[in-house]
């Protein structure tokens, strides 16, 4: 706490440079022990666990006082100035003891007026500000506009996730390890990730390589790498399980952000990977047929032919499924890929989302099997490249 002779800003500042200087430090530096000081001394809870394979060494330390550090495999990754009990209770810091011009009762426009205007929403109640090489952010109680933390960090929110998240509930423990050793268990894993989904616990991001599909397409040597993602509805991060063909499996924790960054090779069609079984599905499910970049996917099953057309009409941006009808087909094998668009044009011109647009109740992603169908028209258009390349190299048209 603050010495009755010393000037409260020039406290504030000090102890915030402690804050700083334990970033991306041992927990064992000079810098670090300075700051545990500040904080009360040694930390009187910790929590230790794997984190992901290869496995990371997780420490969360936790101060009488409030405060929290994170620490990887010796590393410090993040300080938490926990505010929830108030400044005047015990467990709670005060924040106007660390940062100069806050307090516990600060707003959004306080954080902006001591760290700059530059700031973005982080999600799940938090909002991001860079400062001094580090980045701050703000938290507050759920929905509201009562602070609760501050968590300071050497990483933007969106290069990595909340380390608060290590402990959700949700998919905390999804990663299996077995003996003595807790030896990474691939199969246990991907079926601790399946029972997830199963329970809508995660949701399976069907543009990437679906789970059951993983170990035969990786068993092929097709890929370089085929990964599998997936989204903890709990607390939003996003579980990538990869398994490469020159090295052993991972398992990383995401942003959402960083995982639409992650890049995964073009999937070859399922004949040359999959089982009977697999492929047997795959017949029956909508496969690609052409497409006009931004415009339209034309998909076909069993003989019958759809088209996933996409929409914008002010704050609404989306696509609907119709299966094409008997005109609609005659128009089509008239005038081509120049009718679908024609036919793509009209559907966006009637507001499809709208009840009065003779698409909404054509539209295949409304009704009862909507999301089977999504998943289907995912599966089929993400890896259309691989069918566009064998024709752009057999010389045929796309």
């Amino acid at each position: 706490m603050r010495r009755p002779h010393e000037h409260p800003s020039a406290a504030a500042d000090e102890r915030f440079a402690l804050v700083l200087g334990a970033l991306t430090m041992s927990e064992h530096d000079p810098a670090v022990r300075r700051l545990s000081e500040a904080f009360g001394g040694e930390p009187d809870g910790i929590r230790e666990r794997l984190i992901g394979e290869p496995a990371v060494v997780s420490r969360r330390l936790g101060f009488a006082s409030g405060a929290e550090m994170f620490v990887h495999d010796d590393t410090v990754v993040a300080v938490v100035l926990d505010l929830s009990s108030g400044p005047d209770a015990q467990g709670g810091l005060d924040l106007s003891d660390w940062i100069p011009g806050l307090d516990n009762g600060s707003t959004v426009e306080d954080f902006k007026n001591v760290f700059g205007k530059s700031w973005w929403f982080g999600g799940h109640s938090s909002r991001c500000f860079p400062v001094d090489g580090a980045f701050a952010r703000f938290v507050t109680v759920g929905h509201s506009t009562q602070l609760d933390r501050v968590v300071v960090s050497p990483q933007e929110l969106r290069a990595a996730p909340c380390p608060e998240d290590e402990d959700c509930e949700a998919c905390a423990d999804l990663v299996v390890r077995r003996g003595p050793a807790a030896d990474f268990d691939l199969e246990a894993t991907i079926e601790s990730l399946a029972d997830a989904v199963q329970d809508d616990r995660l949701r399976e991001d069907a543009h990437w390589v679906r789970l059951a599909d993983l170990t035969l397409l990786h068993s092929s040597g097709l890929m370089d790498a085929v990964e599998s993602q997936f989204l903890c509805r709990t607390c939003g991060r996003v579980i990538c399980l990869t398994l490469r063909r020159d090295a052993p499996p991972a398992v990383t924790h995401a942003t959402v952000d960083a995982a639409m960054r992650r890049h995964l090779g073009v999937i070859p069609p399922v004949e040359l990977w999959g089982d009977p079984e697999r492929i047997d599905a795959a017949a029956r499910a909508l496969r690609y047929v052409d497409h006009r970049p931004g415009s339209w996917f034309l998909l076909e099953k069993e003989g019958r032919l759809h088209l996933d057309a996409r929409y914008s009409s002010g704050m609404v941006d989306g696509s609907v499924l119709v299966l094409l009808d008997e005109s609609e087909r005659e128009g089509y094998r008239s005038g081509g890929t120049e009718y679908l668009s024609e036919l793509a044009r009209r559907i966006d011109d009637s507001s499809p989302h709208r009840e009065g647009s003779p698409y909404y109740a054509r539209d295949l992603l409304r009704g009862a099997d909507g999301a089977a169908y999504r998943a289907e028209v995912t599966a089929a258009i993400v890896n259309h490249s691989w069918v566009a390349e064998q024709r752009r190299r057999s010389g045929t048209s796309t």
